[in-house]
């Protein structure tokens, strides 16, 4: 959804810009949510229990604290970037399109 927006923003960028920004950040949110779990699973397989100045315990403590952080402020922005139901986002973008190729920002007749 986020590459399809980017790609319409060419209709307005100066209000779609901030739009697609946030559901960039979003995207790079979950990702790290991922890579972390990747990490936590790793680390859960170790056979050594002291990795360096950390035990493994401490490690898979602080990865899983990340992990709900990150996942909490996903939800937060999650809410706030789908909060317009899809319908209304693509008439709202189709509106800003038709108005970006009339030249004038008047809907043609």
């Amino acid at each position: 959804h986020a590459l399809q927006l980017e790609l319409l923003s060419r209709a307005w960028p100066a209000v779609l810009a901030g739009e697609v920004a946030e559901r960039k950040r979003l995207a790079r949110m979950l990702g790290h949510w991922r890579d972390l779990s990747g990490l936590q699973a790793h680390v859960r397989r170790l056979r050594s229990t002291h990795l360096g100045r950390l035990s493994r315990d401490s490690l898979l403590q602080r990865l899983r604290h990340a992990r709900a952080v990150l996942l909490h402020d996903a939800h937060a922005l999650g809410a706030r970037v789908h909060a317009e139901p899809p319908r209304i986002l693509a008439a709202r973008i189709a509106r800003y399109h038709a108005a970006a190729n009339t030249g004038n920002g008047r809907r043609e007749a």
